[in-house]
């Protein structure tokens, strides 16, 4: 249950922090007015929309310790699930009890359990043919999607020295269990099935009613539309017979996103809040697309937003520095049928550097930015160039930190047009957020 309004976890005390942290970058420490508050088509800094979230079964992405403990009563040691908390594993009794997790994944966590603990599992109905899979085995990191896709990552503290045996017993269990098998230790990486799932999202037209949240403080807050996660239609994209391209989404019609998310690269936890996120960010694009031909998009990870983005610009240029993000990304590209306008580009920092500090890549100039980096923010180099572009749009995961630190500086060139808390993490103190600011 969500807490009171004093309490940190509470939805209500995220948002009055986050009101105030903007307050104090955009208006000046005092509350006055600043350059954040000028009355120039812009909202208010304390104008903040809302996306609540579920507070049971909306993560998709779990890791858990594996423990052995003592029975019930002091019986005979057990495997056990375990997260840390207050510093030390707690174990938890049933994976039912964790209840922030999907139904998948109790029912994959209760599976494994079952295995790890039965005396006659295996072949071999001596309870050996199994050991390969829990002997050093430490941690199962669980990764499912809202269309059952799932994949389980065991981690090990010392080699799998049988690696054909530990395949042998992971292809059994996965046809048992129904998903992708992988293993982890150090300098050693095994596949069963898939390193990947794949998700699908659907978007429902863009309205007035659906995209920009509820905004805070209120009489109500918006609840994720979980019937939008599993709704089957097809895409926008239209073929442009003559050119051999697609023609840009309006935005008008449904939008079915599919997402590889690769094993070990960050995806979003909460399939709820994407897609929440998604359509905030889809309504913004929409609005700014008459004055946008090229954007850039910065710590693009696998392209969970990229497709968005493709449907409504001319030409997208996604940057990420790491092979593997690169190549998800590209085909999240090519999956959501916008290959043709976003190209994917994998650049060192320093080449990166220069692509945002001209606006431009390889004759191409932007004239908007989309940014969504890792907890610590974008650095001090990368916010100082973005005077220069006419939209911005950036999310945080740290946003009481990172939004203040960063506002002091673009709040100089832009004004803020659009600001949304999206409460990822319902229950902790953390969440996300992200802001639309336009050049003035």
């Amino acid at each position: 249950m969500e807490g009171n309004d004093d309490d940190e976890c509470s939805l209500a005390s995220k948002v009055e922090r986050l009101q105030a942290a903007l307050r104090a970058a955009a208006c000046g420490d005092g509350g006055g007015e600043g350059p954040g508050c000028e009355d120039d088509g812009g909202v208010h800094c304390t104008d903040v929309a809302v996306e609540a979230s579920p507070t049971t079964g909306y993560r998709y992405r779990c890791r858990f310790q594996l423990l052995r403990c003592c029975g019930v009563d002091g019986g005979e040691e057990r495997y056990a699930f375990a997260v840390w908390k207050h510093g030390r594993p707690q174990a938890i009794h049933s994976p039912r009890d964790f209840t922030i997790a999907c139904a998948r994944i109790h029912t994959l966590m209760e599976r494994v359990l079952e295995e790890a603990n039965c005396k006659g599992g295996g072949d071999g109905g001596d309870g050996a043919g199994n050991e390969v899979l829990w002997q050093h085995c430490q941690a199962a990191h669980f990764h499912c999607t809202t269309t059952d896709d799932a994949m389980i990552t065991f981690i090990y503290d010392a080699a799998i020295e049988d690696e054909g045996r530990w395949r042998h017993e992971a292809q059994r269990l996965s046809r048992k269990w129904g998903c992708h098998l992988l293993a982890r230790s150090k300098g050693q990486r095994l596949v069963v099935g898939n390193d990947y799932v794949e998700e699908v999202l659907t978007l429902p037209p863009l309205n007035d009613d659906n995209t920009g949240g509820t905004s805070y403080p209120g009489s109500s807050r918006r609840q994720a539309d979980t019937t939008a996660l599993t709704t089957t239609t097809t895409t926008t994209t239209t073929s442009n017979s003559q050119s051999g391209t697609t023609a840009r989404s309006s935005g008008a019609a449904a939008l079915r996103i599919v997402l590889r998310q690769p094993e070990g690269a960050f995806s979003n936890p909460n399939p709820y809040i994407c897609l929440r996120t998604m359509l905030w960010l889809r309504q913004r694009a929409a609005l700014v697309r008459a004055d946008v031909r090229h954007m850039l998009e910065l710590y693009a990870g696998a392209g969970t937003y990229t497709p968005i983005l493709g449907h409504l610009f001319d030409a997208v240029t996604t940057v990420e520095i790491s092979t593997a993000l690169v190549a998800a990304a590209q085909h999240n590209a090519t999956a959501n049928g916008v290959d043709e306008r976003v190209r994917v580009v994998r650049a060192p920092v320093e080449a990166v550097r220069h692509i945002i500090s001209s606006a431009s890549h390889e004759g191409v100039t932007f004239d908007a930015v989309m940014l969504d980096p890792p907890r610590a923010g974008a650095d001090a180099f990368t916010i100082s160039c973005l005077g220069q572009y006419k939209h911005i749009i950036l999310l945080s995961c740290n946003p009481l930190h990172t939004f203040p630190r960063d506002l002091r500086v673009l709040c100089r060139t832009h004004r803020i047009a659009s600001a949304i808390a999206l409460d990822h993490f319902p229950q902790t103190p953390h969440f996300e957020a992200a802001m639309h600011l336009i050049r003035r």
